[in-house]
């Protein structure tokens, strides 16, 4: 998506409407549609796909820190998906292109430019890398590009094992 008025408002959309509706969902519906078992799933899926990131996407992606066997690979990839953060290679090439350039000219997520720039702020002024030259090996890979190719049906398995359950129950006293 380039980076127009329409994309800086969908991006702020995605960063900062799902924590905010999230929350607030949680206060106005606790003990009628969320109890325990709904925190619970909340924070065992937000701990997933946090690996899915930290552990799959960067650094079994970025950094090669370690190899494993397709399962576990496919564990990763489609934890990372479910995060929402972007598809595989693209979240990749995006901080390959940050290393190459660390805190110099082409960094798309430098510090020196400030806090928020370096955490949220660049995804709304940052062109997005080029695949072909930060991530060529990744996009050669066939389980990488399936699951990259595929990233919003696992945006959406992770919507349906969030709602595949029933609601709490009302817990009112009568």
């Amino acid at each position: 998506m380039g980076r127009t008025w329409l994309g800086h408002t969908v991006l702020l959309i995605f960063v900062i409407g799902p924590l905010l509706a999230t929350a607030y969902a949680m206060y106005t519906l606790w003990a009628r549609m969320i109890g325990w078992t709904e925190l619970s799933l909340f924070f065992a899926l937000y701990l997933l796909t946090g690996m899915g990131i930290t552990i799959g996407y960067h650094r079994m992606l970025t950094h090669r820190s370690f190899e494993s066997s397709n399962v576990v690979r496919a564990i990763f990839l489609m934890l990372g998906s479910m995060a929402v953060q972007g598809k595989a290679i693209d979240w990749a090439a995006n901080h390959l292109k940050h290393h190459a350039h660390a805190d110099e000219e082409g960094d798309p997520h430098s510090p020196l430019e400030g806090f928020f720039h370096a955490h949220v702020g660049w995804l709304f002024t940052a062109p997005p890398a080029d695949r072909e030259r930060y991530a060529k090996r990744l996009m050669q890979d066939p389980l990488i590009s399936f699951f990259d190719r595929t990233f919003l049906l696992w945006v959406l398995v992770g919507l349906v094992i969030h709602r595949g359950h029933p609601p709490a129950r009302s817990r009112r006293v009568h």
